[in-house]
């Protein structure tokens, strides 16, 4: 005889559900006494839910069945009791959310230490009732009292309790428990969560998990709930945890979330995620983010760190690095492209609810949670909260500055940690900097957060008041968006806005602002001398506030400011700002360029090309791949050509963060004369980290060929750039070369090649080793080099060319050859040995396989060439390999 054991209990249980009615209720009575014996055994299960769509369940109603107790006829609801008060919020939360003084706030911070470990969160509500021998019971839940939007959770017949999780705090919630029986539904009970207005958010897997709802803005609104979240990874990279199946379904069906941002570091701390992690149909935005100060602007960060200006910060140039050349290198210039990104997606309904996060969900996303809830209005004092909450989480402490001596109050230094090799977390000097560098004297921290947006990082006026009307859910003001973006050069002292579509008496205009600078009342004499001492330049919005019939309006006027036309080749070189000599020394202008420039006319010729060492040459600093330096303004070609070498350095040194270089053909005529290191020749620059380089074309001209190995296809060779490219996005790209190249994007560091999208991206060459290497002095890294066939996005062909030589024996049959793993991918389209085709030919596990004797009937030894020709997702290469044909 079989022992009955809990497994085989339940599969029981499944098969009576489906029997017949009239038999089933008698067997279930068993089994719920069965159910006691193995509950005294240990073997009590927990609550779960059933899956209703399996056809071993009868989900019909029972109409003619007896209930397993007799006595009752109907579901009741035991727990909790009506009107019940229940508190979510773990005691420790609780306590240090609710400190007053820093001393009481420390003290409770302290309490962390001991309880991390147990990862707090919400603490759940248990539902519990009396069953009547349905086949499995439907909880309703709701905050209406008529159930609309209810939430269902169906729970299998052997339980009659459920664990609900993360409920908003502070609500009434609705309930009642339906059965498979006809007219058994119970009756309506209620019951009101309690705690702070912080949402702690319990997904198994993952940590550190809140929702930003529930905060005052200073304007008496909150941050809605279940609109956006923070938290940490859900991919486990590193082993830092991850959601498993529950927490994704927490996520899809409770939390119902369509957008994850992911704010670290592509492809160096982020596992390689390329979609969204709980459902890869839903939005997945990379977002590469700094943390605390690193996030502004290189004059202000340098200010911040004692210096008068960023080039004082970095140091003169000379033979090695400068001596605070780390610390201004931390200056994250890729984060403007990112905060683009960034609201531009949650200025969109259709993107939330939204969850945003870093590894930790402590520094990065505690900086993007700052400038979030900053902008909203909340205060000061709540923010730092809903910093320092992570410390109860399982990655660590984060207070929003070291402690003083005494450990009784929080220093004045604003960080909390500071050490060579470890993590910086500065949350207060972040919040000191910002007031200091973006605000005004009376003005609070939102009017900061709005000046570093709008001036900064240049996010249009009209995308910050679309988010705070979502996140807050308050009507939008009444608006009017002009939709021609108007064209004005910074040359010009005055400027006038047509306003004539917007259909307003110009006397009712109360203000015209652009980025908080007040520019007056008069929209056809706008002074361009404030815009221009703020540095302003490139696609920007005017607001404009007046009446129109009697009601406010708010009236948004995109404009462009041109910093200057290009016509010269003596202008595109002054364009280098950055790496411009001084005086013809070695000292270096060092000033970071922003502004917006338009190319009238093709830039130098074939013959007369734009040359490398007239520009600036080299210089350490370059090497930079956080994107904070260099060119970071816009270049629109008007589709005029630029003629240059490529050179070490290229055109730009280091193109930055916020850069745009679009609507241009670049055609290069010759490579710079150089050796060893500097045999790492590119076109744009060294560097290109944060950018957008869209419907530009790479020419390389034919004149090219007179060149030597160690110039065209040395150790490092990048076509575009030649150390790093990170999270830039390349847009209807085309690259054209008849001359061997070894990579489009060099060559000293492969991290750096790392995040880059590949929209429309065509190549065209005749011959290309590689998309990216890593090289050093003379010696590439093949197992670390990347192939075009390995990103999505690139069309088009090139060829490959094998140097070595590989023997086949004609007395085989088949011959064997490995491609490496570098081709496994693609699909064979044919071989090709001379004009003859090579029959049978298949590709499999990286092996090329072919009948020797059918190809090669003649036996005759002899040197030659065989042509591999593959091709995948629109991209097709064609290989080249040396074969020596030996009996």
């Amino acid at each position: 005889m079989k022992t009955l054991t809990k497994d085989t209990f339940f599969v029981c249980i499944g098969r009576v559900c489906s029997m017949k009615k009239k038999n089933k209720s008698l067997i279930l009575i068993g089994f719920a006494s069965l159910s006691l014996v193995l509950a005294s055994c240990g073997e009590e299960p927990k609550s779960s839910i059933i899956d209703t769509n399996d056809s071993s369940i009868d989900t019909s109603e029972d109409s003619d069945d007896e209930p397993v107790n007799p006595t009752d006829n109907q579901i009741k609801l035991l727990s909790p009791s009506p009107s019940e008060e229940i508190q979510i919020t773990p005691t420790p939360l609780m306590n240090y959310i609710n400190a007053k003084t820093e001393q009481e706030q420390i003290a409770a911070l302290k309490v962390a230490d001991t309880e991390r470990s147990n990862n707090l969160t919400c603490t759940s509500v248990k539902l519990s009732w009396q069953k009547d021998g349905s086949a499995y019971y439907t909880i309703s839940l709701s905050t209406a009292e008529d159930f609309a939007n209810a939430k269902e959770i169906k729970v299998s017949s052997l339980f009659s309790e459920q664990e609900i999780y993360n409920l908003i705090p502070n609500t009434t919630y609705y309930w009642k428990v339906k059965g498979t029986r006809s007219n058994d539904t119970s009756e309506v009970s209620s019951f009101k969560t309690l705690g702070t207005s912080i949402r702690f958010i319990k997904a198994s897997g993952a940590a550190n998990i809140r929702d930003l709802g529930g905060y005052q803005t200073k304007e008496g609104n909150h941050i809605q709930y279940g609109k956006i979240y923070r938290g940490g990874l859900l991919n486990n990279f590193n082993n830092l945890g991850g959601l498993d199946e529950n927490g994704i379904k927490t996520f899809n069906e409770d939390l119902g979330i369509q957008t994850e941002i992911d704010l670290r570091i592509t492809g160096m701390d982020d596992g390689n995620q390329s979609k969204c992690f709980f459902d890869s149909n839903k939005n997945y935005v990379q977002a590469t983010i700094g943390q605390y100060n690193r996030i502004l602007d290189p004059e202000s960060f340098a200010k911040s760190n004692g210096f008068d200006s960023y080039k004082l910060l970095i140091g003169k140039d000379g033979s090695g690095m400068a001596p605070n050349y780390e610390l201004a290198a931390s200056v994250s210039g890729v984060s403007v492209k990112s905060l683009r990104t960034i609201f531009d997606v949650l200025s969109k309904e259709e993107n939330y609810p939204v969850y945003f996060h870093c590894n930790a969900g402590a520094d990065r996303t505690g900086t993007l949670s700052y400038l979030i809830e900053g902008l909203l209005g909340v205060s000061y004092e709540d923010i730092v909260k809903d910093f320092e909450l992570t410390s109860f989480s399982k990655f660590g402490n984060r207070y929003r500055s070291a402690l003083s001596e005494d450990g009784l109050s929080f220093d004045d230094s604003g960080v909390f940690m500071d050490k060579a090799g470890e993590n910086y977390v500065g949350f207060s000097k972040l919040n000191e900097d910002m007031l200091n560098y973006y605000g005004e004297e009376g003005k609070d921290l939102s009017f900061a957060i709005y000046s570093y947006l709008t001036k900064y990082v240049g996010i249009p006026s009209s995308t910050i008041e679309k988010v705070k009307s979502i996140l807050t859910s308050t009507a939008e003001a009444n608006s009017y968006a002009i939709s021609n973006r108007q064209e004005f050069a910074l040359s010009q002292d005055n400027i006038s806005i047509d306003l004539s579509s917007a259909n307003i008496d110009e006397n009712s205009i109360a203000s015209i602002e652009i980025a908080n600078i007040d520019l007056g009342t008069n929209p056809n004499e706008i002074s361009l001398s404030a815009i221009k001492e703020a540095g302003l330049s490139g696609e920007r919005e005017i607001v404009v506030k007046a009446k129109k019939e009697g009601q406010d309006i708010t009236i948004y006027v995109p404009i462009l400011l041109v910093s200057k036309y290009i016509s010269s080749v003596e202008e595109f070189y002054d364009l280098d700002t950055y790496r411009k000599k001084i005086d013809n020394g070695s000292d270096r202008a060092r000033v970071i360029n922003f502004g917006y420039y338009k190319l009238t006319s093709d830039i130098g010729s074939e013959s007369s090309p734009l040359l490398s060492y007239k520009i600036g040459g080299y210089i350490h600093d370059q090497l930079d791949s956080n994107g904070n330096i260099g060119f970071r303004g816009t270049i629109d070609g008007g589709n005029n050509s630029v003629y240059s070498q490529a050179a070490y350095g290229g055109l730009f040194s280091v193109i930055g963060g916020g850069a745009v270089i679009k609507n241009t053909n670049f055609v290069i005529t010759s490579y710079a004369s150089a050796s060893g290191d500097a045999s790492v020749v590119g076109a744009l620059g060294c560097t290109i980290a944060g950018a957008i380089i869209e419907n530009v074309n790479f020419t390389v001209t034919s004149s090219c060929y007179g060149n030597s190995d160690s110039q065209l296809y040395g150790s490092g060779v990048g076509l575009i750039c030649t150390s790093a490219c990170r999270s830039t996005i390349f847009k209807n790209v085309s690259v054209t070369s008849p001359v061997k190249l070894v990579s489009l994007f060099g060559g000293l560091s492969y991290d750096g090649f790392a995040g880059c999208q590949f929209e429309c991206f065509n190549i065209d060459c005749q011959e290309l080793s590689y998309l990216a290497v890593k090289a050093g002095m003379g010696t590439i890294n093949q197992s670390k080099c990347v192939l075009p066939i390995e990103l999505n996005g690139i069309k088009g062909s090139y060829q490959t060319y094998d140097k070595d030589i590989t023997p086949i024996d004609l007395n085989s049959k088949f011959a064997s050859i490995s491609l490496g793993n570098l081709y496994g991918s693609m699909n064979l389209i044919d071989v090709y040995y001379k004009d003859n085709k090579i029959e049978d030919a298949i590709l499999e596990n990286n092996i090329l396989f072919f009948n020797i004797k059918t190809n090669f009937q003649d036996g005759v030894s002899r040197n030659g060439q065989l042509k591999i020709n593959l091709e995948k997702d629109g991209l097709a290469c064609s290989h080249s390999i040396n074969i020596q044909l030996i009996k």
